[in-house]
């Protein structure tokens, strides 16, 4: 009974609840960004190896060599490239510039805590347990209060190699072995 107990402790002790934060962004970015992300749709990578001359575009943003995984970098891209186009600093942007997915999350801990909702233009976030690895998708339309459309980069299409892809997800469904971490508001 005593090892049920510490098992069910560490169990409840280990688990991480989804949680959602709220930034602000101008509106006008948060537009001009996801009119970016939705002209992105398509985009593959050349040769299955996190390469090709869009995706090593999306890398380079961010100062990472080509190979580098990209999710991340796809999102965070689109943000600097409405600024670069709006003619704004990238200090309009309300969270991290990094090519990790969990960065952009733990960046987001400086907004506001909120209920658990989302909303088109927030980031959904996956974590792998006991890593810093992660994936980063946004939302573009809410289906229900579980399921959401989203627009990913570095994820599986209908191709042989990842790309920019429109997914159906749970905004509490694991991904493979990654689980939700929460929700990012812009």
């Amino acid at each position: 009974m005593k090892t049920l107990i510490l098992i069910l402790l560490f169990v409840f002790s280990t688990a991480q609840a989804a949680e959602r934060y709220q930034l602000h962004a101008n509106p006008k970015l948060v537009k001009l960004s996801k009119i970016l992300v939705l002209e992105s749709v398509g985009i593959e990578e050349e040769t299955g190896r996190n390469d090709g001359d869009d995706v090593e575009g999306f890398l380079n943003d961010l100062g990472l060599r080509k190979g580098s995984a990209w999710c991340s970098a796809f999102e965070v891209s689109m943000y600097m490239r409405a600024c670069y186009a709006l003619k704004w600093s990238l200090d309009s942007i309300p969270f991290k510039l990094t090519a990790l997915a969990n960065g952009v999350f733990n960046s987001a801990k400086k907004g506001t805590k909120t209920a658990y909702k989302a909303f088109d233009d927030d980031f959904i976030v996956w974590y792998l347990p006991g890593t810093s690895n992660g994936h980063i998708g946004r939302i573009l339309f809410i289906i229900d209060d579980k399921r959401v459309l989203t627009v990913e980069g570095n994820t599986s299409g209908r191709t042989e190699f990842d790309g920019v892809n429109i997914n159906e997800r749970s905004i509490y469904g694991n991904l493979g072995q990654k689980k939700v971490r929460g929700l990012v508001g812009v």
